[in-house]
């Protein structure tokens, strides 16, 4: 049958193709976990925050009052700050305050993130991460955290370790100037080649499949 014959003339088709589209699927899950570091405004301003994202360690940054926080961009911290595991508030969280007094307070959930512009009469003043949905604070009011990119072609990374952390009324604020607060050219260049490369793939699995029918139906009828 053709069938048959398909399998015994070519035994490495398919398990070639399953190898491909595991590739493909794999692919997709790896930049799955920082996808959300990709934002487009109705402007049209794209702005891509991935190579901020810590997949090794913890930002670290203080307040004028000597309380540290730690942040991560676009993902929860890699280790929950000792303080709030050993008050039993071992809950994950992209950024921490731990207080002078060592209290700890988790200030946003990724479920909670936001994005807003800077300044929306001048979008390419850079872009602003928000947190919500924090530990209540007095009242009963969650607190939040906002990161401030600020656009800085010469600034590289960036440090938000140079920059106090403002607080006001269980709201925080960080400065962080940086070449990756500045609109990226054209489309994002990390979400685009992402699903580019799914979609290249994708095309040569069907091609590969095509040419194969193809041989097998001219050559062996």
């Amino acid at each position: 049958s053709f069938e048959a014959l398909y399998s015994a003339r070519f035994p490495t088709m398919q398990a070639s193709l399953l190898v491909l589209l595991v590739l493909v699927c794999g692919f997709g899950i790896a930049h799955a976990s920082v996808a959300d570091c990709f934002h487009q405004f109705p402007t049209g301003q794209y702005f891509n925050l991935e190579p901020l994202f810590n997949a090794n360690g913890d930002y670290h940054a203080d307040d004028k009052k000597g309380d540290n926080y730690y942040f991560n961009v676009c993902g929860d911290t890699n280790t929950i700050p000792m303080q709030c595991q050993q008050l039993a508030k071992a809950v994950h969280s992209p950024a921490y305050q731990v207080t002078s007094t060592q209290d700890c307070f988790w200030l946003g959930t990724l479920k909670g993130m936001e994005w807003e512009l800077i300044d929306r009469q001048t979008p390419a003043a850079g872009v602003e991460l928000y947190y919500f949905d924090g530990e209540p604070c007095e009242g009963g009011k969650a607190r939040d955290i906002r990161i401030q990119f600020f656009c800085d072609p010469n600034a590289g990374v960036g440090n938000p370790a140079d920059y106090y952390v403002v607080e006001d009324s269980c709201h925080y604020s960080i400065t962080w100037p940086s070449v990756h607060g500045c609109p990226a050219d054209g489309t994002a260049a990390g979400g685009s080649w992402g699903w580019g490369w799914i979609t290249f793939f994708i095309m040569i699995a069907a091609l590969y499949l095509m040419v194969g029918c193809t041989y097998n139906v001219t050559r062996l009828g």
